[in-house]
C-alpha cells in the first residue's frame, strides 16, 4: 500500500537534536523508505543515530507521494456500479432471514390455538426441537420466508436513493 494517505498525518521536518544527542523527534522510515518525521507517542524517544553524525534534512514528499490536503477525519469510501443495490438488498434480507426465522416460527407456534407448543418462545422452541430435530424444526419455511424478505426489501431498499 503506496499512496498519499499514509504520509498524511507525518509532519515534514528535519530531526532536531539537542546538546544531549536525544532526539525532539522520532524517525520514521514509512511505507516508501523516505525518512520522514513524526511526533512520538509518549516522550522524546532517543535518535537512533550516533551522536557524532548531525541529522540531514528530509525533504518533503513530492509528486504523487505529497499530500494534497488534511485527511484527518476522512473515510475512504467505495463507489459501486448503482445495479448492484438490488441484489446487495436481497442478499442482505436473506441473511437476516437467516438469523430471525427460528424465532420467528417460535413465535408464530405459540399463538396457535391449543397451547401444542407451549405458552412461551422458549417452550416452543424446545418442544420443536425435540420433536422435529434442530436443524428441520427451526428453519422450517426458510426458502418461502427468504423468497419474501428478498422480494420485498430487493425493491424497498434496492431502490432507496439517499
Amino acid at each position: 500500500l503506496h499512496n498519499a494517505d499514509v504520509h498524511a498525518s507525518w509532519k515534514y521536518e528535519p530531526q532536531k537534536t539537542g546538546g544531549s544527542g536525544r532526539s525532539k523527534r522520532r524517525e520514521n522510515r514509512g511505507c516508501c523508505g523516505r525518512g520522514v518525521s513524526r511526533a512520538p507517542m509518549g516522550a522524546a524517544a532517543p535518535s537512533k543515530a550516533s551522536p557524532k553524525r548531525k541529522a540531514k534534512a528530509v525533504p518533503p514528499l513530492q509528486g504523487r507521494h505529497a499530500p494534497s490536503g488534511s485527511f484527518e477525519g476522512q473515510v475512504l469510501k467505495i463507489q459501486l456500479p448503482g445495479w448492484t443495490s438490488m441484489p446487495n438488498a436481497g442478499v442482505a434480507s436473506c441473511i437476516a432471514v437467516f438469523g430471525t426465522n427460528p424465532m420467528d416460527r417460535a413465535k408464530t407456534l405459540t399463538q396457535l390455538p391449543g397451547n401444542k407448543y407451549g405458552k412461551n418462545v422458549v417452550e416452543a422452541l424446545t418442544k420443536v426441537c425435540k420433536q422435529e430435530g434442530l436443524l428441520p424444526g427451526l428453519y422450517r419455511g426458510l426458502p418461502v420466508a427468504m423468497m419474501r424478505e428478498a422480494s420485498k426489501n430487493m425493491f424497498r431498499i434496492g431502490l432507496f436513493t439517499p
